[in-house]
């Protein structure tokens, strides 16, 4: 029976420290870092599922949808970087 009592305040002070971590980070604030690759990882993500969606629908312009796929998986992480990299030069000069 003791180790009952253990184990339960022993499972409410974790759970009291978890919900304190997630309150502490979702109150944390973002970098526009954060945000744009954030912005990046979703449209890579939303365009892999439409152009799987497309194949599995046997959708006539699939070819250039997987072609488009092909020709953004390279280009969109190249301009997300190059948004931070001028993001980063904005904030040193001010």
């Amino acid at each position: 029976m003791g180790y009952r009592l253990q184990l339960t305040a022993l499972t409410r002070r974790l759970t009291s420290n978890t919900q304190t971590l997630r309150r502490r980070t979702l109150m944390k604030k973002k970098t526009p870092k954060q945000i744009v690759a954030l912005t990046c990882v979703v449209l890579l993500v939303a365009m892999y599922v439409i152009t799987l969606i497309a194949a599995c629908l046997d959708v006539a312009a699939t070819g250039r949808l997987f072609a488009g796929c092909l020709a953004l998986t390279v280009a969109l992480p190249i301009l997300c970087w190059i948004i931070i990299h001028f993001c980063n030069n904005s904030q040193d000069q001010s």
